[in-house]
């Protein structure tokens, strides 16, 4: 089904990886965490009987769902994600394209999601990012932070008595 669509081909370009910050009330954290929760209890019922989708493409599509209809977001962004769903792919191949990955913050009003952009669709990305911003999230830059081992071998290396 890919084939139909050339620019969909995954790994055409070098990975994405963007992190936001995104309030833990909002639809589009909402949905990621539903995606997670409905995927772990099929995997309690399943009992290794069938395969099922990966939870990063149900992430990735369950957030596309969650812009299309939410009225909070701006329509020409809904656009975008309506007429991405209307391709009608399947979650492995939504899954090859965009993953999704979310998790809790320290500040328990807040959602860390991660979107790792297999494939180069520039409109489908600037589109989460813009709906993520729309919903009250914001986009993290930089390099994360880091632990306290981090920074206890940063300071060694970093030391004057190190070269003594």
């Amino acid at each position: 089904m890919l084939a139909a669509w050339p620019f969909l081909q995954p790994h055409n370009c070098a990975p994405t990886l963007r992190a936001f910050i995104v309030p833990a009330s909002s639809s589009i954290a909402t949905a990621a965490r539903k995606a997670g929760a409905d995927f772990s209890k099929s995997v309690q019922e399943r009992n290794g009987t069938q395969t099922l989708p990966p939870p990063h493409g149900l992430a990735a599509q369950a957030i596309l769902t969650a812009i299309r209809d939410d009225p909070k977001i701006p329509s020409d962004i809904k656009t975008v994600a309506g007429n991405f769903l209307a391709r009608g792919l399947t979650v492995n191949q939504v899954g090859q394209i965009i993953l999704c990955r979310s998790s809790k913050c320290f500040q328990r009003d807040q959602v860390r999601i991660e979107l790792h952009f297999l494939s180069d669709i520039p409109l489908v990305f600037e589109a989460i990012a813009s709906a993520i911003v729309a919903v009250g999230g914001k986009e993290c830059y930089g390099d994360a932070p880091r632990g306290p081992l981090e920074r206890a071998v940063s300071e060694a290396l970093n030391s004057p008595d190190l070269f003594v």
